[in-house]
C-alpha cells in the first residue's frame, strides 16, 4: 500500500515516542485536553465523510460504497493510541475522561467506512477501561505473548478461549477479525526486532522515508 498515503496520529501520554522527529510536526499527541480536541475533530470528520459517501455514492449510482471508492477524495486516517490504560489515567477530569471514553466508541462503531482507524493498544484491557461496547466494534484484536497469555487476558481480547495456547511462546500471538477471515482466534509468529537489530529508531525512520519515496514514484 505504498500508494496509499495515511494520515497518522498517535496518542503518547508516556511520551515513548517522543524522540521519533523524523514524524510530521502534530502527528504526536500527549497533552489530555489535545487529546480531548483531537477526538472531537476525529467524530466531526466521522461524520461528515458519511455525508460525502452519500452523495458521491448518488453522483457514481452506486451502493454499499466506502472511502476506499473514492481514494482521490479522502485519505485514510490512522490514530493509534500507546497505551490506553495510561490515557485514561492522565485525564484527571471524571467528565473529560467519560467524554473521551464516548468519543472512542461512537467513532469505532461507525467510522471504518469513512476511512478513519483506530488502534488501542494495551496491557491488561479489563472491562473497566475498555468498555464491552468498544470491543465488540473493533474489527481486528491482537493478543501478543510475554510467554504466556491466561485465559482471563484471552477472554478480555477475544471474548473466548477457544485455539489459545495458554504456554504460547514470545513472539508469538493471536489474531481475530469480524470480516470472517479469522472468527476464531489464529496464532502467528512477530518478529525479534532485538534479534535482527531493527529496534533502533534510526530504522523506523529510514522505513518511514522510504515509504515516502515509494509513494512519489508511483504517482
Amino acid at each position: 500500500m505504498f500508494n496509499k498515503e495515511v494520515d497518522l496520529t498517535i496518542l503518547d501520554v508516556k511520551s515513548e515516542f517522543s524522540s521519533w522527529d523524523f514524524l510530521p510536526v502534530g502527528a504526536i499527541l500527549s497533552d489530555s485536553e489535545e487529546i480531548l480536541a483531537y477526538f472531537e475533530e476525529l467524530l466531526e470528520l466521522v461524520m461528515k465523510r458519511e455525508k460525502e459517501i452519500a452523495n458521491l455514492s448518488a453522483r457514481d449510482d452506486i451502493t454499499g460504497a466506502t472511502f476506499v471508492n473514492f481514494g482521490k477524495e479522502m485519505k485514510m486516517k490512522l490514530c493509534i493510541i500507546e497505551e490506553y490504560s495510561a490515557m485514561l489515567s492522565s485525564i484527571t477530569d471524571n467528565k473529560m475522561r467519560k467524554r473521551v471514553q464516548d468519543l472512542v466508541l461512537s467513532i469505532v462503531s461507525r467510522s471504518r467506512s469513512s476511512g478513519v482507524y483506530i488502534c488501542i493498544c494495551m496491557q491488561q484491557p479489563r472491562s473497566e477501561l475498555l468498555s464491552t461496547a468498544i470491543r465488540d466494534n473493533l474489527g481486528v484484536r491482537i493478543c501478543l505473548s510475554n510467554g504466556a497469555i491466561t485465559d482471563e487476558l484471552a477472554r478480555m481480547v477475544f471474548g473466548e478461549t477457544d485455539n489459545i495456547d495458554n504456554h504460547a511462546p514470545r513472539f508469538s500471538g493471536y489474531i481475530m477479525t469480524t470480516d470472517g477471515q479469522f472468527s476464531k482466534p489464529r496464532k502467528f509468529w512477530n518478529i525479534n526486532l532485538h534479534e535482527h537489530g531493527l529496534e533502533k529508531i534510526s530504522i523506523f525512520e529510514k522505513a518511514f522515508l522510504y515509504g515516502i519515496k515509494k509513494r512519489k514514484l508511483l504517482e
